[in-house]
């Protein structure tokens, strides 16, 4: 952990022989003169894993609308971090659990950490428990990049009950007495938000700025391909997080030019592809920008994508702003020229 005091470190020894470690003691300063360090090793049976520990050993399903108060995570351990396969796992311990979503419901959870300076994240992992692991695959995460809430949802779009894994995850060792509580809502999917998809894409007819725009609620229906540059020049970048969908005619040889603004904290992209039908990921877009982070006070990290119609006829074009990884989405303001 980050700071003074006792430092702890545990390790399992899963295999069939004697296993020799070095434990290394190491500091982030010089040593005063006369200071000295106790170090303690205890050696003992692999206790019994805590309920929810992994996915292979998650408690029954949660299956309706409930609030699990005074969670904790101490006794936990961290078996899974890093950030690939759509995850945010953080280096803190984790813990499992089971939810089972009714056909054409939607579940919501909300991890609120007390203290609330606490760093959690949440991930949906499909089944089965192998999923689970640092590269994943996860289903989306929420990890807003600091301390408070965080806030993930999940549709079941099929014909019959789905069952997932719900991790929650800490950025760093928890604090003496630190709790959480985790609120899970299922019911039915609500109706789609204007722009959630092209086919109720955001009808824009003239220039101007589109102030308190949000991507909070919004899935990812639209993603990129990992360097796909015309989509977006930040290369490591698919657009996991969730988006909507904007509707633009630009007449035959004029130019439009979107730019998004984020609020403080927000990291978007914007992306512009054709008219029409939309595809799950693209691999080439008409333009697009991600080269600015989140929006600060002293950078308002504004994003800008232009495209020039040159086809001979009016065309329709769809503008995306989106998010660059998985996670919650935020507020913007949006700003078309076409001339």
């Amino acid at each position: 952990a980050v700071g003074t005091g006792a430092e702890t470190v545990q390790f399992d020894n899963t295999t069939a022989a004697v296993r020799t470690v070095f434990v290394v003691l190491d500091a982030l300063r010089p040593l005063a003169a006369g200071e000295t360090v106790d170090v303690a090793f205890t050696l003992g049976a692999i206790p019994a894993m805590l309920p929810g520990d992994v996915c292979g050993n998650v408690g029954p399903a949660i299956t309706a609308t409930t609030t699990l108060a005074s969670e904790s995570l101490m006794g936990y351990v961290s078996d899974y971090s890093g950030f690939s396969g759509g995850c945010a796992f953080g280096s803190g311990p984790d813990r499992v659990y089971q939810i089972t979503i009714p056909s054409m419901n939607r579940v919501t959870a909300v991890v609120t950490p007390t203290p609330t300076a606490s760093d959690y994240a949440l991930n949906f992992v499909d089944q089965p428990a192998t999923n689970c692991s640092n590269a994943g695959p996860c289903i989306s995460n929420a990890d807003l990049g600091g301390s408070g809430p965080e806030t993930l949802f999940l549709d079941n779009t099929t014909a019959a009950p789905r069952t997932v894994y719900l991790v929650v995850d800490r950025f760093g060792a928890p604090t003496a007495g630190e709790t959480y509580s985790l609120g899970i809502t299922i019911g039915a999917i609500p109706a789609a938000p204007p722009g959630e998809t092209c086919t109720n894409a955001v009808p824009i007819t003239s220039s101007g700025t589109i102030m308190n725009e949000t991507t909070v609620g919004y899935a990812n229906d639209i993603s990129i391909s990992t360097g796909a540059a015309t989509c977006t020049t930040f290369s490591a970048g698919t657009n996991t997080g969730g988006d909507k969908v904007y509707s633009v005619t630009i007449p035959n040889g004029q130019t439009l030019t979107a730019a998004v603004t984020p609020a403080i904290g927000f990291d978007p992209a914007i992306y512009i592809i054709p008219g029409g039908t939309c595809m799950a990921t693209y691999a080439m877009c008409l333009d697009g920008d991600d080269t600015e982070g989140a929006g600060t006070a002293m950078n308002p990290g504004t994003e800008t994508a232009t495209y020039q119609n040159t086809t001979g006829a009016a065309r329709q074009v769809y503008v995306v702003v989106d998010r660059y990884t998985a996670g919650a989405g935020g507020s913007y303001s949006l700003t078309i020229n076409i001339q």
